[in-house]
């Protein structure tokens, strides 16, 4: 039956699916442990969130060091932007901070 239904399926669950069956008992158990403290839903966007922040992270790392790139990257008005719209990369504590230029004045 379970055959059937990956064979049915689309290539996403079989994916999922070889992925899970390859774990080592430690990462099953792990996983397990996770699923009892969160949904799976939760699980997958705290991923996304890693994932897509790795990739941010080299994007900026070829921006600042590839020297073609470099050479054309204006730091105040790219790089700042870049930089104060992702201030997680100074930890998390900063995730919550807000640029200078978009803060409002109240005096």
């Amino acid at each position: 039956m379970l055959r059937s239904a990956i064979e049915r399926r689309s290539e996403d669950l079989q994916i999922i699916l070889r992925e899970l069956i390859q774990l080592r008992q430690r990462k099953q158990e792990e996983l397990a442990r996770l699923l009892r403290e969160a949904s799976l839903s939760a699980i997958i966007n705290a991923a996304k969130i890693v994932a897509d922040r790795l990739k941010f992270l080299s994007a900026l790392e070829s921006i600042v060091f590839i020297p073609e790139m470099k050479a054309t990257l204006k730091e105040r008005s790219q790089l700042h932007t870049i930089v104060a719209d992702n201030t997680w990369i100074f930890g998390e504590e900063f995730n919550l901070s807000v640029s200078d230029s978009k803060r409002q004045h109240f005096f």
